[in-house]
């Protein structure tokens, strides 16, 4: 799970591929592109990967267990992103099936629908 309280307090930085930002600057970041939050973690895993050291004694690699917070919460912060894409999306579905509902109901003699039927539809979507 993602550690945001970690993040404010030990003031964790990512590299985007153009610049550093910090935690609070993540949700600004496009989702896509140069600069963005997915080669920030892209960035982050490589690091992660590259850093990689087997540990035969368990007190683990401090420098790896900030990488893998980090790319955490840029992983939340994707994921939460996705999450807000896809409701404006669902949104704008239904606003382009109302509009497209309420054109039908206006020339409902060139469909075979009923008023009743449309005006249903309509107040269905909320409309």
């Amino acid at each position: 799970m993602a550690n945001y309280y970690d993040a404010l307090i030990n003031k964790y930085r990512y590299f985007t591929g153009k610049r550093t930002v910090t935690t609070e600057c993540l949700m600004s970041l496009p989702l896509t592109g140069e600069g963005s939050l997915n080669s920030t973690a892209q960035g982050l895993a490589a690091e992660i990967k590259t850093g990689e050291v087997t540990d035969f004694v368990g007190t683990g690699n401090p420098l790896n267990t900030r990488l893998e917070d980090q790319l955490d919460i840029v992983k939340d912060i994707i994921a939460k992103r996705l999450a807000m894409v896809e409701k404006v999306e669902g949104i704008a579905f239904i606003s382009a099936k109302r509009e497209r509902l309420e054109a039908l109901l206006a020339k409902r003699e060139e469909t075979e629908m009923s008023t009743d039927d449309l005006r249903k539809s309509i107040s269905e979507l909320g409309g």
